[in-house]
């Protein structure tokens, strides 16, 4: 009999010493209880407080039973690839779209329209716990490896998971800035399409590269949060629609460089010193504008990635703040999710039609295509080795990047499938 920990799938060197008793709680994450080898069968015995979050549950893999969600290997996918990426393993266990994702090498997070997140194990292919509670969709969610806080977003409000014991809500932040301690929305029973006076919705969240700072897009402003002290700190300001997307980096003065993209059709830049308060105003507003507005952001290096409703994806040099590249009609539809292939000089680019596009960085050419889902595409995320891609279809799929797997289209096709335009 062994133990393992659901964050990394790590076994004690001795499983019949003290260590396995205390290997979650050093390792600070759930346990996931004992493993029975047999011939036939494995039992996964997930040990979980029981409340308005989590129940006991057993999951037993070999044939007799299996979790509310699993993570089920593919023999991939026949037929319309021309990209060098091959569907390894699919995740199953929402019952509506999946809006939104996050992953690190062990551990796998899905919000939907179901109104949960789930947190998967990628070593054993299994759904750790549901986060419930929320009052309508899961439209984004974060991990901090650093605290081992989960960050899920619905409505005006974000709750704060402390998933080092019993995955408790301990904080909701809201859009204008206020901290209530435990669940805000723990009456929450029914789905609420509306939000409370002096409220907006937030679409999106990023954590600074150290973990110390949460961004909030909420309304035409960017809401920051100090997570050291659990306090909100001030606004980003300067966008006239509403804010759908931001990425966080450093910039060479060690500053926070926060990208934003709005509804406005514009992408704008911010400077964010560490402990600024109050309103931040843009240190460069990005010309021109796309023709419709802005879904998704993805950032290598210098060089920062824009895609859009107006199907197209515009390449920027970050370091001389000017477009580079453009693509009018990368997709047939908007463009819903950027990432990088892991490892390698590649963009993934993902539409409402279902297609997964890979483009080369440096002279944005296709690489390749294909039909990733037959719904919908709302995001993408990667970890050292994997690609994820959040569908409608209520999945996520598993990718890996197969260098040679497929021929690249004739340039000829190339040509068809997008353009890409270089500016003088």
């Amino acid at each position: 009999m062994t133990f393992i920990c659901v964050s990394d799938g790590r076994i004690p060197a001795d499983p019949w010493s003290s260590e396995r008793k205390t290997l979650g709680r050093r390792h600070g994450c759930l346990l996931a209880g004992d493993v029975n080898h047999s011939r036939s069968l494995i039992k996964l015995i997930k040990y979980q407080h029981v409340d308005n979050e989590l129940e006991r549950e057993w999951v037993e893999v070999g044939g007799l039973k299996c979790a509310e969600g699993v993570i089920n290997p593919t023999g991939g996918l026949k037929g319309g690839r021309t990209a060098p990426l091959q569907c390894v393993a699919m995740a199953e266990g929402h019952t509506k779209p999946v809006l939104c994702l996050d992953a690190t090498d062990e551990l796998l997070f899905t919000g939907s329209k179901d109104r949960t997140c789930k947190m998967w194990n990628l070593v054993t292919g299994q759904e750790i716990v549901t986060l419930k509670g929320h009052p309508n969709n899961v439209v984004s969610v974060k991990y901090c490896r650093n605290s081992c806080l989960v960050f899920t977003v619905s409505t005006s409000y974000i709750k704060v998971w402390d998933i080092r014991d019993s995955a408790k809500c301990v904080r909701t932040f809201t859009s204008s800035g206020q901290v209530v301690s435990g669940d805000a929305c723990a009456g929450t029973t029914t789905r609420t399409i509306t939000t409370a006076q002096g409220e907006c919705q937030i679409n999106q969240i990023a954590l600074n590269p150290s973990g110390s700072v949460l961004y909030a897009a909420a309304g035409n402003t960017v809401r920051t949060w100090d997570l050291n002290r659990m306090l909100a700190t001030g606004k980003l300001t300067g966008h006239i629609g509403s804010v759908m997307c931001l990425t966080v980096g450093y910039s060479c003065g060690g500053k926070d460089q926060v990208i934003t993209g709005s509804k406005d059709h514009y992408v704008k830049i911010f400077d964010v010193a560490e402990g600024a308060q109050g309103n931040v105003g843009p240190a460069h507003n990005f010309e021109p504008p796309h023709y419709d507005g802005i879904e998704c952001l993805a950032v290598h290096g210098d060089i920062l990635f824009s895609g859009s409703r107006d199907n197209g994806i515009k390449k920027w040099d970050l370091g001389q703040q000017e477009l580079i590249q453009q693509i009018p009609n990368a997709h047939k539809d908007w463009v819903c999710a950027l990432a990088f292939v892991p490892g390698r000089p590649m963009l993934l680019s993902a539409c409402r039609a279902g297609m997964l596009k890979v483009w080369n960085v440096d002279n944005f050419t296709p690489i390749g295509e294909i039909k990733g889902h037959d719904s919908p595409i709302n995001a993408i995320c990667t970890n050292s080795k994997q690609i994820f891609t959040a569908s409608s279809d209520c999945r996520v799929k598993l990718w890996s990047y197969v260098p040679g797997l497929t021929p690249c289209l004739p340039r000829r096709v190339l040509a068809i499938k997008g353009r890409a335009t270089s500016l003088p």
